[in-house]
């Protein structure tokens, strides 16, 4: 694969104008599915961003970028054309290059699969990339630049924080600054993640770069609506959003219920 070939971080919104009429609302979950094979004059998304780089306390990855030939992996990078392998991916505190593998990768780095185009591609991946990542479904724990890739971490309730990536540990350690802790399941099973021994999540690199957010609750006049708090300016945000009011007709759910302008009269 030519270092000149790039891949893209696709998000998506959408917005639904409809007449006034019954209907569901909610929040969306991850998004994700097939990656778009590389395509010239195309960046990744995410070395474009000018990314900010707090201190997370990240799991430290078993590179020095101080050492490296630029290009190699953990290298920092800022397109895909910087890195010998083609694939300039997210790094806890910023971009890095990574390498194609089989089972070789440091440690720090698991071996991961990537879907390009329709050819799988291993590449070696951060290991706890998205820990303390603000989510709304463990789908969204999976995800990097390229899309999805298998993870056992799960999205998490961390204090009143909010619900946030928790990170494997039933075969390894957590990094510093975080307990391997057990996560009881609906079938009665319990799972090891790793969780935030302050009991709060900050905002690394990667979550500022996907602009994640987490579910938070906000009160109306008229009860309880879901709200979002997100990392997009850096730190996590307040609780942003409405609570519940009287309907209006204006295809919302105004009242929170589940159901849009389902009490308000035919209007033109």
């Amino acid at each position: 694969m030519s270092t000149s070939n790039h891949l893209r971080l696709f998000a998506m919104a959408a917005c639904v104008l409809m007449a006034c009429s019954s209907g569901d609302a909610g929040l969306s979950g991850a998004f994700g599915g097939d990656v778009a094979a590389p395509t010239d004059g195309v960046s990744n998304g995410f070395g474009d961003v000018g990314l900010v780089t707090p201190d997370t306390g990240s799991v430290t990855l078993d590179v020095e970028s101080d050492t490296l030939e630029p290009g190699a992996l953990g290298y920092p990078c800022s397109g895909n054309e910087d890195c010998f392998s083609g694939y300039c991916i997210p790094g806890p505190d910023g971009s890095i290059c990574t390498k194609t593998c089989e089972d070789d990768c440091p440690a720090g780095w698991s071996c991961n699969s990537v879907n390009g185009g329709g050819d799988v591609t291993y590449i070696c991946v951060p290991d706890y990339l998205n820990l303390c990542r603000p989510c709304h479904t463990s789908a969204d724990c999976a995800e990097s630049s390229l899309g999805l890739f298998d993870s056992n971490d799960l999205c998490v309730q961390v204090g009143d924080e909010g619900t946030f990536c928790g990170g494997d540990c039933s075969t390894g350690q957590c990094p510093e600054g975080y307990s391997c802790t057990d996560i009881p399941q609906e079938n009665g099973e319990v799972a090891r993640q790793c969780t935030p021994d302050s009991g709060m999540c900050e905002c690394n690199a990667w979550a500022v770069a996907s602009e994640a957010t987490t579910p938070c609750d906000l009160e109306g006049e008229l009860g309880t609506c879901q709200g979002v708090r997100s990392c997009a300016s850096g730190t996590l945000s307040e609780c942003q959003g409405e609570g519940a009011k009287a309907e209006i007709c204006d295809a919302l759910d105004n009242d929170c219920d589940g159901a849009i302008d389902e009490s308000v009269p035919a209007q033109p």
